[in-house]
């Protein structure tokens, strides 16, 4: 009898362990069931992430420098620039490519951080609400749709945006002298 009772408890134990184990796998498995869209959230969440580290190396400061230089120089063109000259005319063009990708980051900087900011919320705050199951799968469908194409299109037209003013912040470094020594020499005479 005392055998017997052995058992049955071993046999017990072991049920609940297995009870347990199948708990643990259906319920892993339920978390598992949209680890697709999981795991496209985090893919955006770490391009949103690697471009706000891009952000962040750009010196603002020193656009918002070049970009007020280059719109004092644009005053003295239009004073001092005769149109017949077409030397002149030819720097004026090269140094007036510099203007609009400088003038796009400086105008929209805190828009575009706010803009960082908020894509990132929205990322975790939908892979939260996935997670906890709080909405079904049309829903999940639906908003996973709406962010992808959301975060895909700022972070490319954001990037965009940061590369030329990079580009052009080169550009402005090469060119600003020697526009202003030209325009220097054109005041003075």
């Amino acid at each position: 009898m005392k055998l017997l009772n052995i058992k049955i408890l071993l046999i017990m134990k072991i049920l609940k362990y297995l009870l347990l184990f199948t708990i643990v796998i259906v319920f892993t498995n339920c978390n598992n069931k949209y680890s697709k869209e999981i795991a496209e959230i985090d893919k955006l969440i770490t391009l949103t992430e690697e471009l706000k580290v891009k952000s962040d190396n750009v010196d603002f400061n020193k656009i918002n420098e070049q970009y007020s230089k280059y719109k004092k120089h644009l005053d003295l063109i239009k004073d001092y620039v005769n149109s017949d000259d077409s030397v002149m005319n030819k720097s004026v063009l090269e140094y007036a490519l510099i203007r609009r990708p400088l003038k796009n980051l400086v105008k929209d900087e805190q828009r575009f951080k706010d803009e960082l900011e908020h894509t990132l919320e929205q990322l975790k705050t939908l892979k939260a609400d996935i997670k906890s199951g709080k909405l079904d799968s049309i829903k999940i469908v639906e908003y996973m749709d709406t962010e992808k194409r959301a975060t895909l299109r700022f972070v490319s037209d954001y990037s965009i945006i940061i590369d030329e003013a990079i580009v052009h912040s080169v550009m402005f470094d090469s060119l600003y002298p020697q526009m202003d020594a030209k325009l220097k020499d054109l005041i003075e005479n």
